[in-house]
């Protein structure tokens, strides 16, 4: 896996679409709560438009 500013994924082939969405709501989730951190802490400026 690379290092650095990267969140990489290596699930198994055998995942159901419905698993891969999991996966992906559970990064989305972890993501979005240490940028709110981040952002509290004054350690990341906040994003006025959400990214698509």
């Amino acid at each position: 896996m690379p290092q650095g500013d990267i969140l990489g994924f290596a699930p198994p082939l055998i995942a159901t679409p419905a698993q891969v969405d999991e996966i992906v709501a559970r990064a989305r989730r972890a993501v979005d709560k240490v940028t709110d951190a981040l952002v509290r802490e004054g350690a990341l400026k906040a994003v006025t438009a959400p990214v698509a």
